[in-house]
């Protein structure tokens, strides 16, 4: 039986989401140009409007629904669909967005504490993230969590884990309150980076553990 659990987040905790969606967009703008002859300001311009109206509808972000939402806007042949799609499954850009110190952590807990990850999102783009990049080779599958909402999933992922002496790493404060208000003794790690550092605990009674600006400062407060 697993006695001791890590879970991090995806973005902004083990992936520099900002990184990877300035590739994914070079990426697209370069493909559109080079088959339509469009203006790259008009073609980037398009692309964030379709990113917002995705958002707007979906609440989050969808890749097989934005392929859909670009191939209707430039009315896309068989073949140019598939270069977007190949484009954004480049291993490498994947790996490049992968903050450094992830590698270290992630194999310093190999072997002795599992590790796995708490996120949500489009579950197969999540999923694909961990996969293209290689962070994958590190995590234990079976404690590898994506739900499409986290807040509400909470109470699901805690019924799996209730004898694990568990640890919570995040860059989203509220998420870890939103955990420690409905089991306290769990060590929520707050890593401040990202879109989202700015957020601060709303209470002192359910505010993470600690917080943390390096993923490899885990090792300040847990033992391996």
């Amino acid at each position: 039986m697993v006695n001791k659990v890590i879970l991090f987040d995806i973005d902004y905790t083990l992936i520099n989401t900002d990184l990877l969606r300035e590739a994914f967009m070079e990426n697209l703008v370069h493909i559109l140009q080079k088959d339509t002859r469009s203006d790259l300001g008009s073609i980037a311009s398009a692309l964030i409007d379709i990113e917002m109206q995705l958002i707007s509808e979906k609440g989050r972000f969808e890749l097989n629904r934005y392929l859909e939402m670009i191939a209707h806007k430039y009315s896309m042949s068989p073949n140019l669909r598939g270069d977007l799609e190949k484009a954004l499954t480049a291993p490498e850009m994947f790996k490049k967005s992968v903050y450094p110190e992830v590698w270290d952590v992630l194999k310093k807990l190999k072997g002795k504490i599992p590790a796995g990850v708490f996120s949500a999102g489009d579950v197969d783009f999540q999923h694909r993230k961990l996969q293209l990049s290689g962070l994958s080779e590190y995590l234990v599958p079976a404690q590898v969590n994506i739900f499409e909402r986290k807040v509400p999933s909470i109470p699901q992922l805690l019924s799996k884990y209730q004898n694990v002496d568990l640890t919570v790493v995040d860059d989203r404060v509220e998420a870890l309150e939103a955990i420690k208000q409905q089991r306290l003794n769990i060590l929520a790690l707050w890593v401040h980076r990202g879109k989202y550092a700015d957020k601060l605990p709303k209470t002192k009674e359910y505010a993470p553990n600690y917080e943390i600006r390096n993923l490899s400062e885990i090792f300040n407060v847990i033992e391996i």
